[in-house]
């Protein structure tokens, strides 16, 4: 009995022990579940460091991006033109010019001989707290009196109520330092609202040309320096006056030239519109011109009306208007059935927008070429050569290279005169004097006669 008893205490016991054995096996899968768990979470903190690693090279190198934006910026500031600064230097100088234009009574009571230019003020608004700078102050004599004049100009993209306040304050400060007489201001803007003031006393007249800005829509706007669109765009455009002139002055013509043979009056005509339409070819002229077409039109129907009183409108017509190249009712002059002049339409001509001169590009830098092939008309280069490269836009015709500050150019005839080729502009071009060798060894006019190199110019 009692060894039984005892097997049954060990075989309890061992049971105990192969309990206390699986349980240790169980911590020991516990143990590494959390250790495979430790060892996913130090990956995911090395994939957080990675990233974290590229963010700070992302972040360098956005760094160093804005570092070379700056440099940019840096050397833009440099390079970039003082326009204020030349403005007023170039108003200063010539001031009376500039009162002759735009304020041409003052100079009848103005002494010129007494204009004197006052150093740069700067005043401070008790009441505001804001400091305004005078741009251009003139001491002189007007009308007996000594008097002061303060040219002012800025640039606005909106409409400012307390303009002509803030306008004042200047000659307030300036009267109590120099207690000079004030005079009345003219104050000139290219925009305001058009329910603020009228609408013809927008903008301003310079130099036959009208400035005005209109209120357009987003897609239309024009953009300040800093890109933001300011609502408005600026147009040029012939102004009223100079169209009324120009009108006149074709008028008087026609109205001298009564008996006068049709080839008479064109000859007349032809210089005086062809200047006019020339001069205002890089501005906003598309419909005044066929606007003054219709208008000449109109007047030289009243004249041939005039002269052939007895006849119908229709035979008026068909003697004076004729269909010349495809274009029909062309103003011209027949011999034989042939026309031998014929009368420059307005609308012929084509607008050509003015292109902005290179920053660093100036008459007198002795880059002669940029400014030939640019108007066309350089004093220092002769005008055949000036007019071909403006026509080629600076280019070889041969290689189609652009002309460089050390290359000789010749004149070249496209069509050899040996070959009965014409001495026109049609027919000559600007080349290279390598180019032109290789073109005139190519069209075989090299020994044919001298007369085809000898109106070739150098330069």
């Amino acid at each position: 009995m009692l060894i039984n008893e005892y097997f049954m205490l060990v075989n309890e016991a061992l049971i105990l022990v192969n309990e206390k054995i699986l349980l240790m096996n169980e911590d020991i899968l516990l143990i590494h579940e959390y250790f495979l768990l430790v060892n996913e979470f130090l990956i995911l903190v090395n994939e957080d460091i990675l990233l974290i690693d590229e963010y700070f090279l992302l972040v360098n190198e956005a760094l160093i991006l804005v570092n070379e934006d700056i440099l940019l910026i840096n050397d833009i500031n440099l390079t970039m033109i003082d326009h204020d600064r030349l403005f007023k230097e170039l108003l200063t100088t010539f001031f009376w010019e500039f009162l002759e234009l735009f304020l041409p009574e003052i100079t009848t009571y103005l002494e010129r001989d007494t204009i004197c230019f006052i150093d740069k003020e700067v005043f401070t608004d008790v009441t505001a707290g804001e400091k305004y700078e005078t741009d251009i102050l003139v001491k002189a004599r007007f009308r007996g009196q000594e008097s002061f004049f303060l040219v002012h100009l800025e640039h606005q993209a909106y409409y400012e109520e307390d303009f002509d306040l803030r306008m004042y304050r200047y000659f307030a400060r300036l009267y109590e330092k120099y207690g000079l007489v004030r005079l009345v201001t003219r104050i000139v803007s290219t925009f305001k609202f058009l329910d603020r003031v009228n609408s013809q006393d927008i903008g301003f007249n310079f130099l036959g040309f009208h400035v005005k800005q209109y209120k357009v829509g987003k897609n239309n706007s024009g953009k300040n320096g800093h890109g933001k669109k300011l609502g408005f765009k600026t147009l040029i455009k012939p102004s009223d006056k100079a169209i009324k002139k120009h009108y006149d002055d074709i008028a008087r013509i026609i109205d001298n030239h009564k008996s006068a043979p049709q080839e008479a009056l064109i000859s007349k005509l032809n210089p005086v519109i062809r200047g006019w339409v020339n001069y205002y070819s890089t501005v906003v002229s598309k419909e005044i011109f066929s606007k003054l077409g219709r208008l000449v039109y109109l007047k030289l129907k009243r004249w041939g009306k005039r002269r052939h009183s007895k006849k119908s409108g229709s035979w008026v017509a068909n003697k004076y208007w004729h269909t010349v190249g495809g274009e029909n009712w062309v103003f011209a002059a027949t011999e034989n059935g042939e026309v031998t002049v014929k009368l420059f339409k307005h609308s012929q001509k084509e607008i050509v927008r003015h292109v902005k001169v290179k920053g660093d590009a100036s008459p007198f830098n002795g880059n002669l070429k940029y400014w030939s092939a640019r108007k066309g008309n350089h004093p220092l280069v002769p005008k055949k050569i000036a007019t071909l490269l403006k026509k080629q836009k600076g280019k070889c015709a041969h290689c189609g290279l652009y002309f460089r500050e050390d290359d000789l150019i010749e004149i070249d005839h496209i069509i050899p005169k040996s070959v009965s080729g014409k001495d026109i502009y049609d027919n000559l071009q600007a080349l290279h004097r390598h180019c032109h060798h290789v073109k005139t060894a190519t069209d075989n006019s090299y020994d044919r006669h001298k007369s085809d190199t000898e109106t070739n110019v150098m330069w």
